[in-house]
């Protein structure tokens, strides 16, 4: 088992929907409906900044390369992740 922390993605943002059908019995009746997988909501967030960086005409003119705007991007999840968790929020 590793020591490591495990990074909070703050859970599921878009998650596949998958629904089991039940048995014949019940004519085809849907029974069970979860959901599973898809893109974690630190995910979401990091591409939410990262359009919004470059998408901004002032931010594509600095000459800074995209490592540093992927690390702003991952800071900015990371605050908005932990500042639900500060206020209580189960996301």
């Amino acid at each position: 088992m590793s020591d490591e922390k495990k990074h909070d993605d703050g859970g599921q943002a878009h998650p596949q929907v998958v629904t089991d059908k039940a048995d014949t019995e019940f004519d085809g009746i849907y029974a069970d409906t979860y959901s599973h997988g898809g893109m974690s909501y630190h995910q979401w967030l990091v591409g939410q900044a990262l359009a919004g960086l470059i998408g901004n005409p002032e931010v594509q003119n600095t000459g800074l390369g995209p490592e540093k705007y992927a690390d702003e991007c991952f800071l900015y999840a990371d605050a908005v992740i932990a500042e639900y968790r500060k206020r209580g929020v189960d996301l």
